[in-house]
């Protein structure tokens, strides 16, 4: 695999983590709305036949499918991450993984990781840089 191959795999935690992220958001939000009763409308009483059906039905049918939503982000996030950790853990040397892990299971960005190691920004990104040169060889020729 080439760097930038890794750097893909790697991603896929981070991005997952802001799927998730985005769609529970959503549905929280739609959750408190619907809670509120801003989203409802009350003047129907269900006694007679609506063009779109129940408004109160229909909204928990769609919060529902929000909630849904998540929780199936929530299985591909778990999954894209328990995939980065194994990758990670394949590199020996222990300051890499921990860059490793601070920009792709965290998602710290390089000024704060280069804070919390007490590193220059820069030997941050050269750490990183050797970590995905490890992970090349580790993957191309792992059994």
């Amino acid at each position: 695999m080439t760097t930038t191959e890794i750097k893909a795999e790697l991603n896929r935690a981070k991005e997952a983590k802001r799927a998730y992220k985005l769609a529970k958001d959503k549905a929280d939000d739609y959750e408190r709305l619907l809670i509120g009763g801003k989203s409802i409308r009350y003047d129907s009483d269900g006694s007679k036949s609506e063009r779109k059906g129940n408004p109160i039905e229909n909204a928990y049918c769609q919060l529902a499918d929000y909630k849904a939503e998540a929780d199936k982000l929530l299985k591909e996030m778990s999954s894209a991450r328990e995939h980065t950790e194994r990758l990670i853990n394949t590199v020996a040397n222990p300051v890499q993984r921990e860059v490793l892990t601070r920009r792709y299971i965290i998602g710290q960005r390089w000024e704060d990781i280069a804070e919390s190691m007490n590193y220059s920004r820069q030997h941050v990104t050269r750490l990183h840089g050797y970590a995905l040169k490890t992970l090349c060889l580790n993957v191309t020729f792992s059994p």
